[in-house]
């Protein structure tokens, strides 16, 4: 079905998805695991408190799912660096209760290279600049490949709102706030497709996201809306 596919497709890659990616085929998506317990959270803290630039193995980044159309909390997700070569950065990702992590690679600007199933040429446009200021904005262009029956294209904009403070589990932060839209299109069949609106703030001295909302929408329908807020984030 369209809607699994495009979900499978780029929410494989996504913090959001993390968890699903974890417990789900290529073609259907398993039963999401039942709510966990929220990790009690850590004291307020303001982001100069730990710098995270540059990135070293042993980085991690734990995150807290949310489905925001229930309302029900999905679990927990924890994203660690476990090597660094050249400007490829790789990721183990672990879903709190899954039986095994999956393996993502990407750049130093957080652009997602590859996961277990696919694989971004030249990557998927998801991450960030060196230098951001409110109101710039890029486009890009990118092609999902699995394999020869299996390709997708995707283009799609960012456009930066502007600082923000906001606060999760993790602490306090003053953050950039930007804004993705992506339309994927199947390359073989361009009947296919779905968008996907992301909203983000992004922390440079913790060099991720403390928080991201994506909406998938499909049919003009929407199929997923989800929040990843930071829990926990430190070195080695």
């Amino acid at each position: 079905m369209l809607a699994r596919a495009g979900m499978v497709v780029f929410f494989v890659g996504s913090l959001s998805g993390l968890a699903m990616a974890q417990t789900a085929s290529p073609q259907t998506v398993s039963p999401e695991p039942k709510p966990t317990a929220p990790v009690p959270a850590a004291p307020a803290q303001d982001d100069s408190a730990t710098n995270m630039l540059p990135p070293a193995v042993g980085d991690h980044w734990t995150y807290e799912l949310r489905d925001n159309i229930s309302g029900d909390l999905k679990g927990d997700v924890t994203q660690t660096v476990t090597d660094i070569k050249g400007d490829e950065i790789s990721i183990q990702s672990h879903a709190l209760g899954a039986a095994n992590s999956i393996y993502l690679i990407y750049d130093h600007l957080w652009d997602l290279k590859s996961n277990p199933l696919w694989k971004f040429a030249p990557n998927d446009g998801g991450g960030v600049k060196e230098s951001m200021k409110e109101g710039q904005t890029w486009d890009f262009k990118a092609t999902d490949l699995k394999d020869a029956r299996a390709m997708w294209k995707r283009n799609g904009s960012t456009k930066v709102i502007g600082e923000e403070s906001v606060t999760t589990q993790g602490g306090t932060f003053s953050a950039i706030k930007y804004e993705t839209t992506v339309h994927i299109r199947g390359a073989i069949d361009p009947t296919k497709k779905a968008d996907v609106v992301i909203t983000a703030w992004y922390v440079p001295s913790v060099d991720h996201w403390v928080k991201r909302t994506e909406k998938l929408m499909s049919d003009g329908h929407v199929r997923n809306n989800t929040t990843v807020e930071l829990v926990d984030y430190g070195r080695q």
